[in-house]
């Protein structure tokens, strides 16, 4: 039997229909597929990179199991790192690696000690401190060391590096994803200074460098987390405090004084419109009341959302979603990494484990890993 190069099979697969046709179809494909589509021909491969053209994802989040660290054997004179990165699909329960193998420092030595800061619109934020140890956290080493950030997307494979910062952070985040052509992706640094005003960091895509802006009011407290919404970062302190900066302005205003109880790392999002806390351990839910500037405590059994947090070491903001289709059976809920055995806990009660990610403990251990949202939810 004849067989087809890979250059005439490319040629002929290309002209089976047209572009718009192809489109159509690849648009409601999933993400495996588009993996196996890429390798029919090069025609295939060119459209399946277009931005326009994303692979149909289910609503719940996939986790990224990432490990990239030095190894001893130097080959030819070149130092090597050993990198793997793997995606879990709790959809279909499968799990893809997106690579995993020795490679020069050259090709990936960026993601040797590089921390998890940030996973939304499905890309990464790294960060890599330098002139500190990275084993701690002091007050000291946080300000005098220098931070490189740069952003991962392992759907696609794509790095986007941005301008140092002369300091530590101790959050940092972003607003929308950094290839968005609807509106202008803005990154936020916050540091913590004890007893001193706080300051925090914003920089815009295009931009040369970060701006420093001054903030906070000698709270001594640390932020738990950061929520974008509507052009301003909010800001939860660990006391409840509620702090404010409006990107258009760069203004930073103090919302809240704080609060009489708050939960010990609370996951702090917008969802349907509103600042919202909510904690595994509790029974209870607070939104914020703008008008009155103010907490405000409700039951939390009419609660329909999912939230996906983590504890630990590998921690981010968390996410949430709105618990329909896939995630329907996770309404009222908080999903917690680490691994192995993703809990969910129904405001105040540890349930099951759920059983969407049960496979994914094959791949606990050390690997960091982080909630992340594929690129079209």
């Amino acid at each position: 039997m004849e067989q087809i190069s890979a250059a005439n099979s490319g040629h002929m697969y290309g002209d089976l229909l047209p572009d718009d046709a192809l489109r159509l179809v690849f648009a409601r494909t999933s993400y495996a597929d588009h993996i196996r589509l890429r390798l029919v021909c090069k025609s295939w491969k060119r459209l399946l990179e277009d931005e326009d053209i994303k692979p149909e994802f289910h609503r719940l989040p996939w986790i990224m199991f990432f490990d990239c660290h030095r190894v001893r054997v130097i080959e030819s004179g070149r130092r090597l790192i050993w990198s793997s990165c793997k995606l879990y699909d709790p959809s279909s329960r499968k799990t893809y690696t997106v690579e995993e193998g020795v490679k020069s420092e050259q090709e990936g030595g960026k993601f040797v000690n590089a921390a998890i800061l940030e996973s939304k619109h499905g890309w990464v934020l790294f960060q890599q401190k330098h002139g500190s140890s990275n084993s701690t956290s002091t007050y000291n080493n946080i300000n005098n060391a220098t931070s490189s950030f740069f952003l991962y997307c392992p759907f696609t494979g794509e790095t986007i590096d941005l301008p140092q910062l002369n300091r530590g952070v101790d959050q940092c985040t972003f607003s929308c994803s950094p290839t968005s052509k609807e509106e202008e992706c803005v990154f936020f640094a916050f540091r913590y200074s004890y007893g001193r005003k706080d300051n925090v960091s914003i920089h815009c895509r295009g931009d040369q460098a970060w701006k420093t802006v001054e903030a906070g009011y000698g709270l001594r407290s640390r932020i738990f987390s950061v929520v974008y919404s509507n052009g301003t970062f909010y800001c939860l302190y660990e006391n409840g405090a509620l702090g404010a900066l409006t990107v258009a302005t760069q203004e930073w205003h103090l919302l809240c004084q704080g609060m009489k109880k708050i939960p010990w790392y609370p996951c702090f999002i917008e969802y349907d419109g509103q600042l919202t806390i909510v904690h595994e351990a509790w029974q209870t839910i607070f939104h914020f009341d703008f008008s009155k500037e103010t907490w405000v405590e409700e039951a939390g059994h009419a609660w329909d959302g999912a939230v996906f947090g983590s504890r630990g070491i590998w921690s981010s903001n968390p996410l949430s979603i709105s618990a329909l289709g896939d995630a329907e059976e996770l309404a009222g809920t908080v999903c917690l990494l680490p691994s192995p055995g993703i809990s969910k806990y129904s405001l105040g009660v540890c349930l099951q484990r759920v059983d969407a990610y049960s496979n994914a403990d094959e791949l606990s251990g050390m690997m960091k890993r982080v909630w992340i949202q594929p690129p079209n939810t």
